[in-house]
């Protein structure tokens, strides 16, 4: 099973937090109206249990065994509940009232923990509400700590200062557990943590909406030509990258790149890499020179473990040219108006390995009512629990049937087909894609 999200542990959890909530608020609603119901009659006599810590006379017992010989053991540290029949009934509203008083900072922890499990549900738990939530639950868990044993030893005092016992002696002092404590200590410790995860949490979305910033809005349209694109990350941050770059003259770059890895590492470097694609281009560079230009850049800065898949190409908007490398990337498919399918496959090295790496250009032409669709290996390797790809196969069976739906709608339902096959699982890995239609 698995511990965030839904249909896991938590989500286990939370629904027996929730009952529990429940159980306590009626069990209080039921205590008030007994209270509410019971005529305050200062003649009615109660049994009342106090609980106490009593020290017996030595001389009162014995206690042997041959086993340890003639040594005697001793009884220290003796407790138990004082049962006083005949109390009057104030004493037992005042009990009450306690009662009634535990059980609502009761309420007050079940309700913070509701909130925390439901962010584990949601599988976002360092979010700074959760900080507030968990000190304060171990705040209330001190205060009913102590306060609980504090009145305990109130109502024993006034007790037994009354009574008269042979063969042993009340102490009146102050019971609290170690155990519970430390629980509360430990806590409010366990807040700060939360609170340092909220902080990088919040670094990380800070980071996300950056990222996504510096990519194009979804939607471009330039003369005959309407691109939708869309990222998804797998974790906050992703190593995904898309651009739309006029070039001038017509004619635009079109970049779909993923980097090896994911979340922060890769990010980084997803944005080094658009940082220089685009001064490069800016300098002059085009087509396979750009593209040694970047690997030898990449192989001289970045670690020798990382690499990118790059598909890159230049699209005259006036008459359809292609002309694309794609360079280690998965097959871009060209829907033509009349359904048949075109892979572009990879001609090229991926990027970061080899610095004298050779780049190679390849031709194509859209037509009126072609689909060009470019995309990362997180649509097609996504798995489900049998350890089973989406796969190019369902990829290119949807891009023939849907290729007259608009690419919006193509796209959602694509993630919505891939979403669905990895349940109960969520994808691994960052999901891109790039169509470009010509009208």
């Amino acid at each position: 099973m698995r511990i965030l999200g839904r249909r896991s542990l938590a989500a286990t959890l939370k629904f027996f937090v929730d009952l529990s909530y429940y159980l306590v608020l009626l069990l209080g609603i039921l205590l008030i109206a007994l209270l509410v119901a019971v005529p305050f009659l200062t003649t009615t006599k109660v049994t009342t249990e106090i609980p106490v810590k009593f020290e017996l006379d030595r001389n009162a017992y014995s206690i042997s065994s041959a086993e340890f010989g003639s040594e005697e053991a001793e009884i220290i540290d003796a407790r138990g509940s004082l049962k006083v029949p005949g109390g009057k009934l104030g004493t037992a509203i005042e009990q009450a009232v306690l009662i009634i008083l535990g059980l609502g900072v009761t309420l007050l922890i079940l309700r913070r923990l509701r909130g925390i499990f439901a962010t584990l549900k949601q599988g976002s738990p360092f979010v700074r509400a959760n900080v507030s939530r968990i000190r304060t639950i171990g705040l209330l868990i001190l205060a009913l700590e102590i306060l609980g044993g504090a009145v305990a030893a109130w109502w024993s005092f006034q007790v037994t200062q009354q009574l008269q016992v042979s063969g042993l002696r009340f102490a009146n002092a102050l019971n609290l557990s170690g155990r519970t404590i430390l629980t509360g200590v430990v806590l409010i410790v366990l807040a700060e943590v939360f609170r340092i995860g909220a902080d990088m949490k919040g670094d990380l979305e800070a980071a996300r909406a950056i990222q996504f910033q510096l990519v194009p809005p979804p939607s471009f349209s330039e003369g005959g030509v309407q691109i939708h694109c869309h990222m998804r990350p797998a974790n906050t941050v992703g190593g995904d990258y898309y651009d739309i770059i006029p070039l001038g003259e017509g004619r635009l770059g079109l970049v779909v790149a993923d980097v090896s890895g994911k979340g922060m590492p890769a990010a980084l470097l997803e944005t080094m890499l658009q940082g220089s694609l685009k001064t490069l281009i800016s300098a002059g560079f085009r087509g396979e020179v750009l593209l040694q230009k970047m690997n030898q850049y990449l192989v001289a800065n970045t670690p020798e473990n990382k690499m990118v898949t790059l598909f890159f190409a230049e699209l005259n908007t006036a008459n359809g040219e292609l002309n694309y490398i794609s360079a280690g990337h998965n097959p871009a498919l060209v829907v033509r108006a009349d359904g048949t399918l075109l892979t572009l496959d990879s001609n090229s090295l991926v990027l970061g390995l080899v610095s004298k790496a050779c780049f190679v250009t390849d031709h194509a032409r859209l037509q009126a009512g072609d689909r060009l669709i470019i995309y990362t290996d997180g649509i097609v390797e996504a798995s489900n629990k049998r350890e089973e790809e989406f796969g190019d196969g369902r990829l290119r069976d949807l891009a023939v049937s849907q290729h007259k739906a608009p690419a919006a709608r193509f796209q959602e339902e694509l993630y919505a087909k891939v979403l669905t096959f990895c349940q109960p699982r969520a994808p691994v890995d960052d999901m891109t894609i790039m169509i470009v239609d010509r009208t």
